[in-house]
């Protein structure tokens, strides 16, 4: 109903008796799992490619700017001596990420696949 999946909710009843009946008891378990699925905090874990991309300072605006317009994601960055990026796309979008931002960086960048992992997004 709530669209979940892969998610345990645990409901204790620390009372032992019989009087709410089996009727009462499913409607008791069932009113706390939804309270705690509705005040739960919840996440979306999906399946991304991950690349690790260093650039120099001089197209750290340039590839910013194009990444807002594109449905990849930067998860992190590091400022050393150039830019070092962690940036996620979508699996179907792993061969066009590389060409982008090649194009963007006049091939300058150096890019590493760093194959695919399980991440969080923010909640939804």
């Amino acid at each position: 109903k709530e669209e979940l999946t892969n998610i345990v909710l645990v409901v204790t009843r620390y009372f032992g008796g019989i009087l709410l009946g089996a009727g009462g008891l499913i409607r008791a378990y069932t009113e706390g799992a939804a309270l705690v699925i509705k005040n739960a905090k919840k996440q979306m874990v999906k399946p991304f490619e991950v690349f690790h991309v260093n650039i120099d300072y001089t197209h750290l605006g340039k590839i910013q700017h194009e990444l807002s317009k594109k449905s990849y994601t930067l998860f992190d960055t590091q400022f050393g001596e150039n830019v070092f990026m962690t940036i996620l796309t979508e699996p179907e979008s792993k061969e066009d990420f590389t060409s982008d931002i090649m194009e963007w960086t006049s091939g300058s960048a150096l890019i590493e696949h760093q194959g695919q992992e399980m991440k969080k997004i923010d909640e939804y």
